[in-house]
């Protein structure tokens, strides 16, 4: 494997969730060269679209070979590489992927899809899925760099170059990292959690001596049952000759008053863990005033594109609840040298030297403690016919409602 910069190797292929134009580059960085004609097996090579059809088996092999069953998935459903996908813009792609994979609801208890789960919390998809899916880059990039010598995805892709497109994991049953659920008539897949994959491996080790004991379980449950049913017909004949009625109807009466009164305890129970816990410290989490914290960020603008007439973008930005402090913000750019973030006046513009950058794209981040949401910046050399100043002036004072928005609902 080339020693290639992580952020570069992960920056081209986050955008392969546009198209397939950074695709050439997502294998010359892995690889560290251009792509070869002895690399082109001889099925496909008299095809126009040879190249790209062994690029996309390349990142097939690469990320079913480097990644869990949960971020094989993400990745390639990222790039619609995967059936049920290929057909569909990364908008749909999204929807479809949150409309069929799950999450577990500690607070209540319950599964419920991805797409249901953010709308409840008021949360925007598109972000969300970017802020994933790029974690799962990044996963990747990590385990690439992790392993040195590259393993020979090459010869990997040109066997499976004809393959189609593979069907998703949480389609192909128990034992592919996911466990399916049915709420309401429909159908979604959540996750294993790390305590479930470990369950589900010790029972995979064990299968072979635990077969000749599965195999005898149903009977040794039959013994069980009739042992039950024989003990508790004695223990009614016995309650019969020994007790009146009035006893017997006493007896239950008390059974079910505990019965009651033990419910009632776990309902308490479960109703004072289930209330917030407030911190009354002056940390900037909550503070003496009851500031709640900041919970979710979105960011308006779409992809941001600078040039030379264009060198400025003025920021758009919401934060959850409407009683946090957007003092608690921060903004900061992964490539100062090509384009800056002005804190008070959340503009976004082209860096004094910005010609001299070879990658002219990068992210812009708003993140406050572990919230991190991010918007990509393309700058371009060509111009506009309209000439633009940057602003000098900031109306952004505190908590101002003219620069964010704070949204209630939670």
């Amino acid at each position: 494997m080339s020693k290639f910069e992580a952020g570069t190797l992960e920056s081209y292929f986050s955008h392969l969730r546009d198209g397939m134009t950074d695709i050439s580059m997502v294998f010359n960085k892995i690889e560290g060269r251009d792509i070869s004609s002895s690399d082109i097996p001889d099925s496909i090579a008299k095809k126009f679209n040879a190249k790209d059809i062994f690029y996309k088996s390349y990142i097939i092999v690469l990320v079913q070979s480097c990644c869990n069953e949960q971020d094989s998935d993400l990745l390639l459903m990222m790039c619609g590489f995967l059936q049920g996908y290929e057909q569909l813009n990364i908008t749909k792609r999204r929807q479809e992927y949150c409309d069929n994979i799950g999450i577990h609801d500690e607070k209540n208890g319950m599964d419920q899809t991805l797409a249901e789960h953010w709308h409840n919390k008021y949360v925007n998809i598109k972000s969300s899925m970017y802020s994933k899916e790029n974690n799962a880059v990044s996963q990747l990039v990590k385990i690439l760099k992790e392993r040195g010598d590259n393993p020979d995805y090459i010869s990997k892709a040109k066997e499976s170059v004809n393959n189609p497109y593979p069907v998703p994991n949480y389609l192909r049953g128990d034992g592919h990292g996911y466990r399916k659920c049915e709420v309401e008539g429909k159908v979604f897949y959540v996750p294993l959690t790390e305590e479930e994959r470990r369950t589900q491996a010790n029972i995979s080790d064990k299968s072979g001596k635990w077969v000749d004991t599965l195999l005898s379980l149903p009977i040794a449950v039959g013994i069980a049952l009739t042992a039950i049913r024989e003990s508790m017909k004695k223990s009614i004949e016995y309650l019969k000759m020994r007790c009146k009625i009035i006893n017997i109807i006493v007896i239950l009466l008390i059974a079910f008053i505990v019965v009651i009164v033990w419910k009632n305890l776990l309902y308490k129970k479960n109703k004072g863990d289930s209330q917030p816990y407030i911190e009354t410290t002056t940390n900037t989490s909550i503070t003496e005033s009851r500031t709640p914290a900041i919970e979710y960020i979105t960011i308006h603008n779409a992809n941001i594109t600078l040039t030379p007439d264009k060198p400025w973008e003025k920021l758009k930005v919401t934060i959850y609840p409407r009683e946090a402090n957007i003092e608690d913000v921060n903004y900061f750019s992964d490539n100062n040298k090509l384009v800056t973030i002005n804190r008070m006046t959340e503009i976004i513009q082209l860096a004094s030297e910005w010609h001299k950058e070879t990658d002219r794209r990068t992210n812009v981040h708003v993140q406050c403690g572990e919230i991190d949401e991010n918007v990509p910046v393309n700058v371009r050399e060509h111009t506009v016919d309209d000439g633009i100043n940057v602003p000098t002036n900031s109306n952004l004072d505190g908590n101002d409602s003219n620069n964010v928005e704070n949204v209630s609902g939670f």
